[in-house]
């Protein structure tokens, strides 16, 4: 079934074809109701009683002046025309005006009857949506392997699983909390499924409300993840995708640490899950330790998770330096509405390649081109990282340039106010990696200053890029952009045994 929504429903309803003709909306004119081609024209198998009409009082009023503003967008926006096309048979014909469905068909998933005819499977949001029938839905296990192999061996029903999960993603502090288990579960479940794959080793609150906090994994490896309070109320999550990040980029305290390892969905997972004990959240971007893209697989299969814990897809970031395998596989096999944003830095290959090593193997011209193809599919701007360093990337000619490159139909621009960190806040950054550039042995940049960033700011609004300042959070505790780093898992050294 199609999927849309709207601020004045109160739930799941459809509207039979004859409430429909009954309840002409207002404000549409005199134009001629008509059925949409190819649209299935039988009857519905449901019975009345699970068919009510939708078009009450209530929601007569407001609705139609806001009809269009009002429809949820396609996923994907494919470049045929918006159409009402059942994802099964049997599904009931839905009226059209000037072929865009009506923003007062407030159609749902028949309160989960179709989700019931399909256990197990995820139920994609948006105009086009319907159930995928390959990739598992959302509620299906929290940590993850583990909870539901002693499930299984417990005997216990398949919805158990689902339940520790929904009661996870709410923000329960543990299993005592889940009162719709049996006692003797929980019991056994704290003892033999860790409720949290990380290990709080150490949070710090900056003036500006800000947390970081300090996790390590069950094998020793550090991660840090950071949540952001704005005054306007919104709650984002910095999330990190690996421990150490192994690309080195000169101006990011965390590109300076040692590199550990990449982390699994769960343990990228439960970085959300304790902000979420916190605080209700409602946005996340990959930009925390780490590159995204070398971990595709798993910072994926925690995304499409977060919507559980409030955080739908529309307000989900991941960011790449431009690592093209990762990035290829995101615009080709990405359905969900991600959005993906660019760290680039420089609109040169020359001085991209100093200050990001990544840029010697794969060049701007091949990356940017990535982008735009994304953006081309999806009708979606990539955003594109600019950390402002003085004298290296801040002149009024480079913004020129930068302006030249990404053009002003395909990318919107977020200038980064640098973010200095010392050689300690890497966890003895410069001897874990002896090949660490010069520059990012203690952060050697000095940031531009308000002037310049006004300056830069000026020449692509000039070009009509869209362009916006990044409002810096945390640097008082090295929460920023770039601060993220920690000292590496220690490594035991052997211990010569002399004889005698």
């Amino acid at each position: 079934m199609r999927v849309f929504e709207h601020e004045h429903a109160s739930g799941p309803e459809l509207v039979e074809l004859l409430d429909l003709l009954r309840c002409w909306p207002p404000r549409l004119g005199d134009e001629t109701l008509h059925d949409e081609a190819r649209v299935d024209r039988r009857a519905s198998p449901f019975v009345d009683e699970d068919v009510r009409p939708l078009l009450r009082d209530d929601l007569a009023a407001g609705p139609a002046e806001h009809a269009h503003r009002d429809l949820v967008r396609h996923r994907r926006r494919r470049e045929e025309e918006r159409r009402l096309v059942p994802e099964q048979l049997r599904r009931p014909a839905l009226q059209l005006v000037r072929r865009r469905i009506l923003a007062l068909l407030l159609v749902a998933d028949l309160a989960g009857r179709h989700r019931g005819e399909h256990p197990r499977r995820r139920l994609r949001d948006g105009v086009g949506a319907e159930v995928d029938h390959e990739a598992p839905r959302y509620r299906s296990r929290v940590d993850l392997n583990l909870l539901e192999r002693t499930l299984h061996e417990r005997g216990e029903p398949a919805f158990r699983a689902r339940q520790v999960w929904e009661w996870t993603a709410r923000g329960a502090t543990g299993y005592d909390a889940m009162t719709n288990l049996p006692r003797a579960l929980r019991d056994e479940l704290a003892t033999a499924v860790p409720f949290s794959t990380l290990a709080v080793e150490t949070e710090r609150e900056s003036r500006d409300g800000t947390v970081k906090t300090l996790f390590r994994t069950t094998d020793g490896h550090p991660v840090e993840a950071v949540l952001m309070r704005y005054r306007d109320g919104r709650r984002s999550l910095c999330l990190s995708s690996q421990s150490g990040c192994p690309l080195t980029c000169t101006f990011c305290a965390t590109g300076a640490m040692a590199f550990g390892r990449n982390l699994t969905a769960s343990e990228i997972l439960d970085q959300a899950l304790h902000f979420r004990r916190l605080t209700a959240i409602d946005h996340a971007v990959f930009m925390g330790m780490g590159e995204p893209m070398l971990n595709l697989d798993e910072v994926l299969a925690a995304a499409r998770r977060l919507p559980n814990l409030g955080i739908t897809h529309r307000r989900t970031t991941i960011s790449t330096v431009g690592w093209l395998p990762g990035l290829r596989r995101f615009v080709d096999e990405v359905d969900e509405p991600i959005r993906l944003a660019l760290s680039l830095h420089a609109a040169d290959d020359e001085l991209r390649s100093r200050i990001m090593p990544v840029n010697e193997r794969y060049p701007i011209a091949d990356v940017v081109a990535e982008c735009r193809r994304h953006m081309e599919a999806t009708r979606r701007r990539v955003f594109v990282e600019y950390v402002m360093l003085a004298g290296v990337n801040d002149a009024p000619e480079q913004a020129r340039a930068l302006a030249a490159l990404l053009g002003r139909d395909h990318f919107k621009v977020n200038l980064i106010p640098y973010n200095p960190w010392a050689a300690s806040v890497a966890g003895e950054a410069a001897d874990a990696r002896p090949n660490t550039p010069p520059a990012a042995a203690g952060g050697l940049y000095e940031g531009s200053s308000r002037e310049r960033i006004a300056a830069f700011r000026h020449e692509l609004e000039r070009a009509r890029v869209p362009v916006t300042v990044r409002l810096t959070r945390g640097r008082d505790i090295e929460a920023a952009c770039g601060q993220l780093a920690a000292a590496p898992k220690p490594h035991r050294r052997r211990t010569a045994v002399q004889a005698g």
